[in-house]
């Protein structure tokens, strides 16, 4: 997540966003997951993740492999006045795959003239302290965060709507960058209205793009599970909510232990 709010610093302009996002190395982040957790998946560029509706591949802030680019990061931050670097806040978890990401993080950002000054929370504390509450937000520019679809197919309707409309209130929505656009809030409304599917998902793929002209985000990891189940097990049916398996639908064939 990375602040927009017009007080919030340096972040507030979209040229050190840009930087931030040219700057990570994501191979690098992926990586340091995968030792906690052992996912495996796709470095990100989008905000919908694949399978969503709308969803199309493209990569506003491409970079070498997928491990940053620094000299171009330098370039954006200079054009925004700031040759020598900056240094920013940021909200993390001391846990998890987020404390494992952090180093990559940092490094990649150093490596771009960007420093980090850390606050690390417990567990939920990173969103209850921080990342939920308006007014802490002015404390740090950058935090890091996830973000499951809470149901297949047309999951912008919150992927999007619930992180980016500007409408609704900061204080009880899950826009933690504070992002607002006028324009972005009426193609929302025109997606939202849409009936037919196939131009509601051009929609929210133009919005997509449209946000992250903007870099309110970076987006790092679609992460990918695997599963495994016996041939007896029938109605296995995968929650994105939970990220697992909903228990309430599998039953075995033939029954019995």
């Amino acid at each position: 997540v990375l602040g927009t709010n017009p007080k919030a610093g340096a972040i507030a302009d979209v040229r050190v966003r840009r930087a931030v996002n040219y700057a990570i190395d994501k191979v690098a982040y992926r990586d340091a997951a995968a030792g906690w957790y052992a996912p495996s998946g796709e470095v990100a560029s989008t905000i919908l993740a694949p399978g969503s509706l709308g969803y199309r591949h493209y990569d506003l802030y491409p970079s070498p492999g997928g491990r940053g680019d620094p000299a171009e990061a330098k370039a954006l931050l200079a054009e925004a006045g700031y040759p020598n670097g900056l240094t920013l806040g940021f909200a993390t978890s001391d846990s998890g795959r987020h404390a494992a990401g952090r180093k990559p993080i940092e490094e990649s950002l150093a490596r771009a003239g960007i420093r980090l000054k850390v606050t690390t929370y417990k567990g939920n504390a990173l969103w209850e302290k921080s990342l939920s509450v308006p007014s802490k937000r002015l404390e740090r520019q950058l935090g890091q965060t996830g973000w499951c679809p809470d149901y297949l197919g047309d999951n912008a309707r919150q992927t999007i709507r619930l992180q980016y409309d500007g409408r609704i209130d900061p204080a009880v929505s899950s826009n933690f960058s504070e992002y607002h656009n006028p324009h972005v809030n009426r193609l929302i409304d025109r997606a939202l209205a849409e009936p037919d599917q196939d131009p509601r998902a051009a929609l929210w793929g133009q919005i997509d793009q449209r946000i992250m002209r903007d870099a309110p985000l970076v987006p790092l990891l679609w992460e990918n599970h695997s599963f495994h189940w016996a041939s007896r097990v029938r109605g296995w049916v995968y929650d994105p909510w939970t990220a697992t398996t909903d228990l309430t639908a599998p039953w075995l064939d033939p029954p019995g232990p």
